[in-house]
């Protein structure tokens, strides 16, 4: 091809990137003016093991704390959700993610762990069925993503769950893959006592335990150490992993050590998934997380297959954020606790004497 009309058509597409930033910002700010009475502020409880930013922002919360380790650290993230109608419509019709909200952290507000745990447990009593979600993000993750992404969930569980994020010190760099492994691993002891306290405060019946991608590697190996020091579960009703990036192999050989401490486990996989199709490459093994024909299935868990959902978003790395149909199946999974045959979506497809699942469009 012409270097030149390579060049143009670089330009061009630049041009139209630009243009279309200009368009959301424009909508989110139309948003802001006409829909203020829709405003709705979502507040995040986390757990981190991030150091504070030094020379930060201090009028920019989603600066507050960064990608260096440091002491744990307990808090909530307030977030503003707004609707934009304009897209509402055509995020209906559309067979890809189309944003219907813009979403804004506020503040960030720091608690005294024992505080933190006690507003909790305040909190929770006022209807003991509802469950406590305690949720692992993955590679690449800054903490104003956990903060936006977790906003997202706690208000797809609305007032029917509580969630607790751990996040643990992610560099937020798409180029920092081995020291968010290095991370992630290093905050396993935070990540076992976090656990523990939950269990022993609200009883494992209660706990859900979920990981995406490469925080699948810290709760798995926060749940050996709990074993290790001569813990007994179990520790929690669920345990869902969502595109995990964790040897599928190692996986299976140590589902005997994690299987007696949590009740059911949940592996939500996918063909379209490209970061996971990266790291089979980088690690030379099939990952937990992939669909198709490196899809995981065996006993003691379930697997759901969402391929068929295609790529939706472009990574196709955070299907149960973008995508409507998985987001619901993931949602009534924590509230309810059902199993994949009792939820509305789920179909069952047999592969030996075993049987997996997929999701499917709804009517």
């Amino acid at each position: 091809m012409n270097g030149n009309r390579v060049l143009w058509i670089v330009i061009a597409l630049v041009v139209a990137l630009l243009a279309a930033a200009a368009v959301y910002r424009t909508v989110a700010n139309q948003s802001r003016e006409a829909d203020a009475g829709e405003r709705v502020e979502i507040v995040l409880r986390f757990v981190s093991t991030r150091a504070r930013e030094k020379g930060a922002d201090k009028d920019n919360p989603a600066e507050a704390l960064g990608g260096e380790r440091g002491p744990t650290s307990t808090g909530h993230c307030r977030v503003s959700s707004i609707p934009i109608p304009i897209t509402e419509a055509l995020a209906k019709r559309a067979n890809f993610y189309v944003p219907t909200r813009d979403r804004d952290i506020t503040a960030v507000d720091p608690f005294a762990a024992e505080a933190f745990w006690e507003e909790l447990e305040s909190t929770a009593a006022a209807d003991p069925d509802k469950p406590i979600v305690l949720f692992v993000h993955g590679y690449f993750y800054g903490f104003e993503r956990v903060c936006l992404r977790g906003a997202g969930l706690q208000q797809a569980l609305g007032d029917r769950g509580h969630l607790v994020m751990f996040t643990w010190p992610s560099d937020g760099n798409p180029a920092g893959y081995v020291s968010d492994q290095a991370d992630v691993e290093w905050s396993v002891p935070q990540l076992a006592d976090v656990i523990r306290e939950l269990e022993q405060r609200f009883g494992p019946e209660r706990i859900r335990l979920v990981a995406h991608s490469l925080g699948t590697r810290g709760m798995l190996y926060a749940l050996e150490r709990i074993l290790l020091e001569g813990g007994s579960g179990p520790f929690a009703s669920q345990l869902v992993l969502l595109a995990p990036d964790f040897d599928a192999g190692t996986f299976l050989a140590n589902l005997p050590l994690v299987d007696p401490v949590v009740g059911d486990i949940t592996v939500y996989a996918s063909d379209n998934d490209r970061p996971l199709e990266i790291s089979e490459e980088l690690h030379g093994q099939p990952r937990l997380g992939q669909g198709g024909e490196n899809r995981t299935v065996a006993q003691g868990f379930e697997t759901v297959d969402v391929s068929n959902l295609g790529r939706y978003q472009y990574s196709g790395h955070e299907y149960f954020h973008y995508h409507p149909v998985a987001s619901a199946d993931l949602v009534q999974l924590l509230v309810s606790g059902e199993r994949a045959a009792d939820r509305p979506h789920t179909v069952p497809h047999a592969l030996g004497e075993l049987t997996y699942w997929t999701l499917s469009e709804p009517d």
